[in-house]
């Protein structure tokens, strides 16, 4: 009899701990529901703005975006209106704070939050294709975000949602620009074969990542300058005249560099070397050691072209 009794109570000890946890669940669900589009907490950043690792299921990477694409039933060209302005603006984005104005948190700021508002942090989406980021530069992680926020690494960025740096975590360093060598080269190459030779270095770069099939148009975009640099230099160059190419140990030597480079860096240097984009530009500034232009290239016909229709994807 007894141990009946230990049974019936064991069982009704059971069925309340179950009721208190699915309650305890149902208000936690509820609470994220209400909670989960606040602007002001963000992926990446617990309550003090302080940064912490994203977890890879968080990450906006271009598989994503692509998919939400996809779901509104809108062609490539999208990625294209996004892409090109992206390259272009690549250096303009808004410097991280000086370790000066980098806010710490006070001791009593420094407590771990519990899990339900961690979760209701990673909840939280940006934009209407409801993706979830970080911050503005990690936008098209891997391939087509900015470089790595150094004080989001540090433990903490002030500038949050609005830091035009990658808050993402990347496998490895990241090389975002050729050395010095080779970018004097590409400098001082013409329009024509620079494009011609960072063309297919950008679709072997895309074909490896797999967003060959997303980027089509944007390629097809490229390939049309390239045709477009080939007849106006047939017709502008003098018959006897043949301009001396560069040693093959020196272009060898800058594709290698070239293939390193993710590819929004690789996409700078080709947009660069597109007519429209060069009949906009009074040419190559000190500046530009990542092959993307300052704020010349923002007011480049080929952004006034794209900007129309891309709305606020341009940053």
């Amino acid at each position: 009899m007894q141990l009946r009794r230990d049974r019936a109570t064991s069982s009704d000890d059971d069925v309340q701990s179950s009721e208190s946890s699915s309650q305890t669940f149902g208000d936690v669900w509820q609470s994220l529901g209400s909670q989960g589009n606040q602007p002001e907490r963000q992926v990446g950043h617990n309550s003090q703005g302080v940064g912490r690792r994203q977890d890879p299921s968080y990450i906006p990477n271009l598989t994503s975006i692509a998919s939400s694409e996809s779901e509104r039933g809108t062609s490539s060209s999208g990625f294209v209106q996004w892409a090109i302005p992206r390259a272009e603006s690549a250096s303009s984005a808004s410097l991280p704070p000086s370790p000066e104005q980098t806010v710490q948190p006070s001791p009593e700021q420094s407590v771990q939050p519990s899990p339900e508002q961690m979760a209701s942090q990673d909840l939280t989406t940006e934009g209407d294709n409801n993706l979830m980021t970080p911050s503005v530069g990690s936008h098209g992680h891997p391939e087509f975000c900015r470089r790595p926020c150094i004080f989001f690494a540090a433990g903490s960025c002030s500038n949050h949602i609005s830091c035009g740096y990658c808050h993402c975590e990347h496998e490895q360093r990241v090389v975002t620009h050729v050395d010095r060598r080779n970018r004097k080269l590409l400098h001082s190459m013409a329009a024509l074969d620079r494009l011609e030779l960072l063309l297919p270095l950008l679709e072997q770069r895309l074909e490896s990542k797999g967003l060959r099939e997303m980027a089509g148009e944007l390629l097809q975009t490229l390939q049309e300058a390239l045709q477009e640099l080939r007849t106006t230099s047939e017709q502008d160059r003098p018959e006897d005249s043949e301009e001396p190419a560069a040693p093959k140990p020196q272009i060898s030597r800058l594709k290698s560099g070239v293939r390193k480079l993710p590819c929004i860096s690789i996409l700078g240097w080709a947009v660069r070397a597109s007519p429209v984009y060069l009949s906009g530009l009074p040419g190559d500034s000190a500046d530009n050691q990542d092959g993307f232009g300052g704020d010349q290239a923002l007011k480049s016909p080929f952004s006034q072209a794209t900007d129309r229709n891309s709305g606020s994807l341009v940053q």
